[in-house]
């Protein structure tokens, strides 16, 4: 029986990756022979979203750090001690073999919990840039796997494993405009479609773009918009702009990804590096608009070489507002442009990350 404590979240960037390195696990050894306990963040996505994957998670009650001056850091800090007592807890409890993380603040107190426990310590970076907490927890790792090669020089060299980024399997068998997909968003055969998406918390250049051509959009009845306005925009988002027509389908949260990107003839969305890896696993044509507000400005350089090479196109924070729609809907007339899109875009998929972390973990647990 292999045990394992994961832990880090905040969003479906990091709680995924992680979802799917255990799943790999478990096709390795067998389900019944993996022992899997998940450490979030209280409050956090995580919380919900894993529960609905069939596993367990524990929440510790600790947040990010305010990167100004703020007396909210003094409690924040607090907290963070608290979350170390209740991870050294948890170890000793749950007695695993071993322990990683997968960025988000809930890994930084796990990992530090264990450091003086016979356990082996892995982490996992997606970006070009690593996180704040994986940047302070991976040197007490054992192995540090990166989608990168960029990214290797925020870790100890010697740990490094250039692994991809783990997904699900259900978005390396995509039919493109499958019934299903249709159905679930109500989308007509005959209509175009474009699915706006910033990630699970919601982005929100992305959602004032839309908001922008809001009546535009309501017109185009060949044009179909599915918009995930993600949790921290919805309701503002529902509130401005009313009874939504037929052709636009809203909502806070995808759970179901796969039909989404089944949907689309276009895909709009940030390029963190779980949704570059999926759009790419996907086949799909996408307008990246890269997050301005995030360290070293790494989604930028997560999604620079598929535009260097023709197989997706860019707008910034910047221009998006006002260019976004215009840009998207004379793309669809481009049937050409998407399928170059589509062609060039596969050649960026790596689809064993999951099962190259879990080997690795393996090897490392045999010997």
């Amino acid at each position: 029986m292999l045990k394992i404590i994961v832990s880090g979240g905040g969003t479906a960037g990091h709680i995924n990756p992680a979802i799917s390195v255990v799943k790999a696990l478990e096709q390795e050894l067998g389900r019944d022979n993996v022992e899997a306990l998940f450490v979030g963040a209280e409050g956090k996505m995580e919380m919900s979203l894993v529960p609905k994957s069939g596993y367990n998670i524990v929440g510790l009650p600790v947040r990010g750090f305010i990167r100004s001056l703020s007396f909210k850091n003094i409690n924040i800090a607090y907290n963070m001690v608290r979350a170390i007592f209740k991870a050294k807890k948890i170890i000793k409890e749950f007695k695993p073999d071993v322990v990683m993380g997968f960025g988000g603040y809930a890994s930084v107190p796990v990992l530090y919990a264990s450091r003086k426990v016979k356990v082996l310590r892995y982490v996992w970076e997606g970006n070009s840039f690593a996180g704040a907490a994986n940047h302070m927890v991976g040197k007490w790792a054992k192995k540090a796997f990166v989608s990168y090669d960029s990214t290797a020089r925020f870790f100890p060299l010697s740990t490094v494993v250039v692994s991809g980024n783990p997904i699900s399997s259900r978005f390396l068998s995509l039919k493109a405009k499958s019934e299903e997909a249709l159905s679930a968003f109500g989308v007509s055969p005959h209509q175009k479609v474009v699915f706006v998406t910033g990630g699970s918390l919601g982005a929100r250049k992305l959602n004032d773009s839309v908001v922008a051509y809001i009546d535009v959009l309501k017109e185009r009845k060949d044009i179909f918009i599915i918009w995930q306005t993600g949790s921290y925009y919805f309701e503002e988002m529902k509130n401005v702009v009313g009874e939504c027509p037929d052709n636009i389908w809203i909502g806070s949260y995808i759970s179901n990804m796969e039909h989404a990107y089944s949907a689309a003839d276009l895909v709009v969305c940030r390029s963190g590096a779980s949704t570059v890896t999926e759009v790419a696993s996907g086949g799909l044509a996408v307008v990246f608009v890269p997050s301005s507000s995030v360290t070293d400005d790494h989604q930028t350089k997560n999604a620079a070489e598929l535009v260097a090479s023709g197989a997706a196109l860019k707008l910034t924070d910047a221009e998006c507002v006002e260019r976004l729609v215009p840009y998207a809907l004379e793309l669809l007339k481009d049937g050409q442009k998407l399928a170059e899109m589509r062609a060039n875009i596969v050649n960026f998929i790596k689809t064993d990350a999951a099962k190259v972390i879990a080997k690795e973990i393996l090897r490392d647990v045999e010997n």
